[in-house]
């Protein structure tokens, strides 16, 4: 075992503000590092060499973090999406031979490689850079101006939080076997009659689609919020 603490220790190590710092910190820093040189020439052997690390400190934040004093083993799982997320992404951009290009800015903006790095980081689907081309994106029909866009967010993001609570709180009703189980069960009660069962079996799925749904939106509403607000996009964006 090295004496950096590289390699995933033995033990996990309670989450704490210094533990976030020396196992959370480290691939984000390097996640976003990877952005810049991806979109800056000539960098390809450097991006391919350090994409190593941070698969590695991805799995030191996801196996040697114990996150249990905060919830239950689903805050694990939480934490380990996220650095799934960041070593997928930060293979690519290893592998990609050209840097990528930014085509969509927001209006008066200069070019600025950082800007570009935090929107690269958070942009999950590529909108405005020249790897996603021929994404369809569905035509907005919310305000253009930046204070109805804004208030159409807000409001959309305060009903699909109500639509979350709403349908967990219905889904939890039903009880399904292995509800808020870290290994999960079935929807299916086999003590219920035949069409029964299948018919309590769809509303669960239904409710559950719906609250999946919903919890999407929010937290896209909520990302657009800080990106319009805080960050200086553009509503067309």
């Amino acid at each position: 075992m090295w004496d950096a603490g590289i390699i995933v220790p033995t033990t996990k190590v309670p989450v704490s503000v210094a533990t976030f710092v020396s196992y959370i910190l480290p691939p984000l820093l390097l996640y976003f590092t990877m952005a810049v040189l991806v979109i800056t020439p000539q960098t390809r052997a450097l991006r391919v060499a350090c994409w190593p690390i941070v698969a590695l400190l991805a799995w030191r934040a996801t196996f040697g973090l114990d996150m249990t004093p905060i919830n239950s083993e689903e805050i694990q799982v939480e934490l380990a999406i996220p650095m799934l997320v960041i070593v997928t992404r930060a293979l690519y951009w290893g592998l990609v031979k050209e840097p990528l290009v930014r085509h969509l800015r927001p209006v008066n903006s200069t070019p600025s490689t950082l800007m570009d790095a935090f929107d690269l980081v958070s942009n999950l689907r590529g909108y405005g850079w020249d790897w996603s081309r021929g994404l369809y994106v569905p035509r907005d029909t919310r305000p253009s101006d930046r204070i109805g866009f804004v208030s159409h967010v807000i409001l959309s993001a305060v009903v699909h939080a109500f639509l979350v609570s709403t349908f967990s709180r219905a889904l939890q009703s039903f009880s399904p076997v292995g509800l808020g189980s870290f290994v999960g069960g079935s929807i299916f009660d086999e003590t219920l009659p035949f069409h029964v069962r299948y018919f309590r079996s769809s509303i669960i799925c239904i409710m559950g689609g719906t609250a999946a749904y919903s919890s999407l939106q929010m937290n896209h509403d909520l990302g657009t919020l800080v990106g319009v607000l805080f960050l200086g996009q553009d509503p067309a964006q």
